[in-house]
């Protein structure tokens, strides 16, 4: 193996190399998180603040992974941001989010929507499981 195979292009959008790196360097890219929920909530782009966003996702000990606003807006011309966090259930996630002022349009993760009955088989479960 040359010097030359060890070595990756990286390029922009119409294929012209930028710079190149090593390739056995750590990936550039985030890596794809299976334990993550996905909530797309909305706000006027006067109100919008990502430092604010991410403050509310870690009030409720949950990491922001992902933050992207989308160029267009709702029927009402507010922003849609996409945020994505390491939580299995957005739930709380989605509270803290609307206490901050956001809208919270949906919640979408691996457990889909949890409802108080199946809260409830899980917490008579566990209490099963102590006897």
């Amino acid at each position: 193996m040359s010097a030359k195979d060890d070595i990756l292009p990286l390029v922009d959008d119409l294929s012209q190399a930028l710079t190149a790196i090593a390739s056995d360097a750590p990936s550039l890219l985030p890596a794809t998180v299976v334990e993550a929920t996905d909530l797309l909530v909305t706000c006027p782009p006067g109100d919008y603040s990502a430092s604010s966003l991410a403050r509310a996702i870690e009030d409720c000990d949950a990491h922001l992974l992902n933050l992207n606003v989308h160029p267009r807006r709702d029927d009402v011309g507010d922003l849609m941001i996409s945020l994505r966090v390491n939580r299995l259930d957005g739930e709380s996630v989605a509270r803290s989010v609307e206490r901050y002022g956001y809208r919270v349009l949906s919640i979408r993760g691996p457990l889909g929507p949890t409802t108080q009955a199946m809260r409830d088989r899980a917490s008579e479960v566990l209490r099963i499981l102590e006897v």
